[in-house]
């Protein structure tokens, strides 16, 4: 049997994309979404998870882009001089590279963005995060869930065929890592009694899930249950509204909107016709 979450990144990060969500959840083939609890719009997006209890929402967790959920002073290793993350993988990584990122720091920030989301009424579902960190930072990631009961979460292991011209592009080889590093993830998360789906898709589409796209994917679904990403509503004026606390936002020059791909007739059409159960991580 083959079972699909649709999962929509970025809950609260800007309107438009919480707009977005909506329409895909109510017209289209979206089954669930993850909020960031520091998002521009996150007290929208809380609203939105009330008046919407069909939609599975989990939480985005995120110590790269944006303010802390904690004070800066309790997250040194995390901040720049200006209190907030420092905005940029390239960054962040060259702290773990030095051996300058506090694993408990994270796993502090990990767990009061969790908090938070628990206590303004959200019914959490599941965790993953900005650019797949928690699959890296594993460790913080589960004590932060462990915390608060929560055990469900995204192993971000793409597995999905390429042509020769994902070569050229860097979200291939950003997949390839993510996928390594899921290795030991995989085993902790069954070693700590934590479900994932069997199957993750969307990092290479990442920015381009065009209804083709999520046709494509959809038509080559594994048996089991798998969980396609995607990224409605990021549009570019909204972004650039937002660089100067969030960073800059890698947005594809031949990317439109992704909710085009989730209220898509024919993608709907698809799941229908292959037998393909829609289900979120509650359902997990």
């Amino acid at each position: 049997m083959k079972r699909l979450i649709i999962n929509a990144d970025d809950l609260g990060l800007t309107e438009s994309v919480n707009r977005a969500i909506v329409r895909g959840y109510r017209e289209g083939v979206l089954t669930s979404a993850t909020l960031m609890a520091n998002g521009a719009a996150y007290d929208d997006a809380v609203c939105i998870a009330r008046e919407h209890p069909g939609l599975g929402v989990g939480l985005h967790l995120n110590i790269l882009r944006g303010r802390p959920v904690l004070p800066p002073e309790r997250i040194r290793s995390l901040v720049g001089p200006n209190g907030l993350f420092l905005g940029s993988t390239a960054a962040l990584f060259r702290r773990w590279a030095e051996g300058r990122l506090d694993r408990a720091e994270i796993a502090q920030e990990f767990g009061a963005q969790l908090g938070k989301a628990l206590a303004d009424g959200v019914s959490v579902s599941h965790l993953d995060s900005e650019k797949h960190l928690h699959t890296i930072f594993i460790e913080p990631a589960i004590e932060a869930a462990e915390r608060h009961g929560i055990r469900r979460m995204r192993l971000s292991a793409e597995c999905a065929a390429f042509s020769p011209r994902d070569l050229l592009g860097k979200r291939f080889y950003a997949s390839i890592f993510l996928r390594w590093r899921a290795r030991r993830a995989r085993e902790m998360l069954a070693a700590r009694g934590v479900s994932h789906p069997d199957h993750f898709f969307g990092v290479r589409c990442s920015g381009e899930m065009l209804p083709r796209s999520l046709e494509r994917l959809i038509a080559s679904l594994p048996e089991g249950t798998s969980e396609i990403m995607v990224h409605p509503g990021r549009t570019r004026a909204a972004l650039e509204a937002l660089r100067d606390e969030f960073g800059a936002f890698d947005i594809s020059p031949r990317g439109t909107d992704e909710v085009d791909a989730l209220v898509s007739p024919g993608v709907r059409e698809l799941i229908r016709r292959d037998g393909v159960a829609l289900i979120s991580y509650r359902e997990l």
